[in-house]
C-alpha cells in the first residue's frame, strides 16, 4: 500500500508570513498528500487566513486547539487522530518557513520509495545577497533562530527567509 503525505503546520500567531507557506504547500506536484494545519489559539487573523485556504482547496483540514499547546502539543493531537495510518509519512513544516520550488514533497516521496527510510530532514537558507551572508547553503547546516546567523556570530544578519522541515515515517 502507497503511504499517504501528511503534511503539518502548526500556528500560533503567524499572520505575516502562513499565506505564503500554505500557498507553496499548495503548489506542489505530488499527488495525494493532505495538510493538517493547527491553529493554537492565535490572535492575529492567521487562523482567518487558514480558514479561507480550507475553504479554498479540500487537501487543507484545519483544527483549532481549545487551548494553547504549543508545537509537540499541537503535532500529537494531530497525530493521534484516527485518520492517520501506520505507514504515512508525516511532514512538518513551520508557519513562518516556506517550500523552495514546486517539488519538494515529490523529492520526500523519493526517499521514502524503497521502504528502507525513516526520517529525513532539510534546511535550506539564503539572504539578500549581502557581502560575508551566504547565499545558499547545500549540503552543510547552520544553526539559525530568528534571523540570527550562529555560525559567524555576526548577530543580526540579512537573512531573508528560512526553511526547515523534517519528515517520518510512522511506524505500528
Amino acid at each position: 500500500m502507497m503511504p499517504s503525505l501528511r503534511i503539518i503546520v502548526p500556528f500560533h500567531n503567524a499572520a505575516p508570513w502562513i499565506r505564503r507557506c500554505l500557498e507553496s504547500i499548495r503548489r506542489q506536484t505530488v499527488a495525494g498528500w493532505t495538510c493538517h494545519l493547527a491553529n493554537d489559539c492565535s490572535t492575529d487573523g492567521s487562523s482567518d487566513i487558514a480558514r479561507r485556504m480550507v475553504t479554498q482547496d479540500s487537501r487543507f483540514q484545519l483544527t483549532s486547539n481549545p487551548r494553547r499547546l504549543y508545537q509537540c502539543g499541537s503535532f500529537q493531537r494531530i497525530l493521534s487522530s484516527a485518520e492517520f495510518c501506520s505507514n504515512d509519512i508525516c511532514v512538518s513544516v513551520d508557519a513562518d518557513d516556506f517550500l523552495a520550488d514546486e517539488s519538494v514533497l515529490t523529492r520526500v516521496m523519493d526517499a521514502y520509495a524503497d521502504g528502507t527510510t525513516w526520517l529525513t530532514w532539510g534546511n535550506h537558507l539564503w539572504t539578500d545577497g549581502s557581502p560575508g551572508i551566504w547565499k545558499t547553503l547545500g549540503t552543510h547546516h547552520v544553526s539559525c533562530r530568528h534571523g540570527k546567523d550562529r555560525q559567524n556570530g555576526s548577530g543580526e544578519s540579512d537573512l531573508i527567509s528560512r526553511i526547515h522541515m523534517m519528515s517520518v515515517r510512522r511506524t505500528a
